[in-house]
């Protein structure tokens, strides 16, 4: 996942602050500032089966208590080291589930896509599920979150300037 290459050109001296993403933020090197987080839902297609059970991210109600109902459905799943990728795999782990995993991206659309035209379900960031009204999604319980935010190597002293953004994210995010 392009987040592991960035993690790793920090580690490595060639960038100084990156902007990204995170479930996990305990990094042993890195600091990461969050600026804001996001919901992370079970997306499913208005024309899949369960969308009756289903609602809209807005709705914040309905919960899919069993993973297993879907277990066997098609899902496209993000790619390895990436951030959606560690939640949707521990939330299947939690629940104990296999699931049938038809296609494997980092391209958020395109999982998007392929949702909304009711090839498959999977997790998305909850803002791609208002963006297509085409689409319904479950939350999980309990919540996961996606966060947003600024990594910085610890042993960095930072800048004004780089003090400046950081404060500037924080300001408007």
């Amino acid at each position: 996942a392009y987040m592991s290459r960035l993690l790793d050109m920090l580690k490595d001296g060639k960038i100084d602050l990156m902007l990204g993403s995170s479930s996990d933020f305990r990094q042993k090197e890195c600091r990461f500032l969050r600026f804001f987080r996001e919901e992370v839902v079970l997306a499913i297609s208005e024309k899949h089966p369960l969308a009756a059970k289903a609602g809209r991210p807005q709705d914040l109600r309905p919960v899919l208590e069993d993973l297993r109902e879907v277990e066997d459905v098609p899902f496209v799943i993000s790619g390895q080291g990436s951030a959606i990728r560690r939640i949707s795999d521990s939330v299947f782990e939690a629940h104990g589930i296999s699931p049938t995993v038809i296609f494997e991206t980092d391209n958020i659309p395109l999982r998007s896509g392929m949702i909304s035209s009711n090839q498959c379900i999977g997790f998305l960031p909850a803002t791609y599920v208002y963006r297509d009204t085409s689409l319904r999604c479950f939350s999980m319980s309990p919540k996961v979150y996606i966060y947003s935010g600024m990594y910085h190597l610890n042993e960095k002293s930072l800048n004004q300037y780089e003090r400046h953004l950081i404060y500037l994210a924080y300001q408007y995010s």
